[in-house]
């Protein structure tokens, strides 16, 4: 009986430990929690860049490879979330805060780039990482913008991934970003 439950605690930690280990990267900004939908402000951040083939979803272990040779090489943490645009295969890893653009060293196959502070609308979601999942937030975002008249899209959208490969898919977080900008602000411009 003591061996049973034993080996019962070990398949527990066994499943928990990559899940909580997920949850001890630095995360850069706050994730928006699934189902719920929320304008935030994203501050400016350093990013590892690179660009695969297709779209994300067709091919999303390319520019992964790439940022994650330049991460492991170069000594720089981990952090979440990972974003991607998603109809051009371009994934952005967010080093660490404290790192500045003179820690990064130049390599063949990424970019080092500055993403300048955003406001997006955001929607959290849960499930696997995959178009289906990507477009229903698309489409939550569009229709969310066209029910109220206070922001506007300044942007594509964009998937966000705050979890591992090895997390259960269903257990998975991401979210769907648009960049958006005041009404007001868009009409000043005009």
């Amino acid at each position: 009986m003591r061996a049973k439950l034993t080996a019962k605690r070990f398949s527990i930690v066994a499943v928990l430990l990559p899940w909580t280990e997920a949850r001890a990267f630095e995360s850069l900004y706050t994730p928006t929690e699934p189902g719920a939908t929320e304008i935030k402000s994203i501050p400016p951040l350093l990013a590892v860049s690179a660009t695969g083939p297709g779209s994300v979803f067709d091919n999303i272990g390319e520019p992964f490879k790439k940022l994650y040779r330049y991460i492991r090489a170069n000594n720089v943490a981990m952090t979440v979330p990972i974003e991607a645009e998603t109809s051009t295969n371009r994934m952005r890893i967010l080093p660490s805060r404290s790192l500045r653009r003179a820690d990064l060293k130049p390599a063949a196959d990424v970019e080092i780039v500055e993403v300048p502070e955003r406001q997006v609308v955001a929607v959290g979601l849960r499930g696997s990482y995959s178009v289906g999942l990507y477009e229903r937030g698309v489409k939550d975002l569009r229709a969310w913008l066209a029910g109220q008249g206070e922001w506007i899209a300044a942007g594509e959208p964009y998937n966000v991934f705050w979890d591992p490969i090895w997390v259960p898919g269903f257990m998975k977080r991401s979210e769907v970003h648009i960049p958006v900008v005041r009404a007001e602000a868009k009409e000043a411009v005009r």
